[in-house]
């Protein structure tokens, strides 16, 4: 198993789900009327690396047989709402659309229904906050298209650990968060590097973005281990639900996601999420 398992089934926090649907909010509201980056996606992909890397903790063993059931459930779970997404884009898109464009969205439909839009938009070095008549209608897949990547790759990270510390005879909690620790330090590296190079390309590069599911996944690992009592936890959850709320509204931070920037947001979901795993009681619902 990726550590061992002081989770209990029972125990949920809603502030996660309460934080998805802030992270949602501010995407929609500071793309379209601050035209800025806002760290919501960053936030989902922490929430989304939480939840992937507790459900795994559940688990007396990671085998291969538990890996196919994992992506089994991922896909029953995420594909009908993608495809519906997709046809109703693709239907909108015809009708809105002048002929002369149908032919490019059939590649951002066919690319967005692989989980690949990303890659798409990284070819075309395309800008995130760009609104114009050649923006594609599929490029909000962008996100799910990288968060699926994640849901493919981050569990066979979590088998090999398990692997390696059989073999290894030393605890797969360490080596698993040892692995984790060095995709977050060479992504979050290879970060800085390619948005001094194109940030455009970086925004969507998988390669820029995994320190952030790293850092999710580490979080779930550890972040139980951090014990404050519970009027510090709403204190702290506060504050760092108004820290993620405003502060891409004070500074302008759009051209260095998901650099040093991105530090923000995902610290601040971190602290709501161990406020609310101390009673803190946040209220993000």
């Amino acid at each position: 198993m990726v550590t061992s398992g002081n989770i209990k089934p029972s125990e949920y926090l809603y502030e996660l789900q309460g934080l998805r649907t802030i992270a949602a909010l501010m995407v929609a509201v500071y793309h379209i009327w601050f035209q800025r980056v806002s760290g919501g996606v960053d936030v989902f992909f922490v929430v989304a690396a939480f939840f992937m890397t507790r459900s795994f903790m559940k688990r007396d063993a990671i085998s291969h047989t538990s890996l196919i059931a994992y992506y089994v459930s991922t896909v029953r779970r995420v594909f009908p709402v993608a495809a519906l997404v997709i046809i109703a884009t693709v239907i909108a898109s015809m009708v809105i659309m002048p002929k002369t464009m149908w032919q490019w969205e059939v590649k951002h439909a066919l690319y967005s229904s692989l989980f690949l839009e990303n890659w798409r938009l990284y070819k075309d070095a395309t800008n995130y906050l760009a609104q114009s008549i050649t923006t594609s209608p599929f490029q909000q897949m962008w996100a799910l298209s990288l968060q699926m990547q994640f849901y493919a790759a981050f569990p066979l990270l979590f088998f090999a650990g398990c692997w390696l510390a059989k073999k290894a005879n030393v605890s797969p909690r360490s080596l698993t968060a040892l692995l984790l620790a060095v995709i977050l330090i060479f992504s979050f590296a290879f970060a800085i590097y390619a948005i001094n190079i194109n940030q455009a390309k970086a925004y969507f590069d998988p390669r820029a973005r995994a320190w952030e599911f790293a850092f999710g996944a580490l979080l779930a690992i550890y972040s139980r281990r951090i014990i404050i009592s519970p009027r510090s936890a709403r204190w702290m959850g506060l504050v760092a639900l108004a820290v993620l709320l405003s502060f891409a509204r004070f500074f302008d931070v759009s051209k260095l996601f998901p650099g040093y920037a991105a530090i923000v947001p995902l610290v601040a979901a971190a602290a709501i999420i161990v406020a609310a795993e101390n009673k803190g009681n946040v209220p993000v619902l």
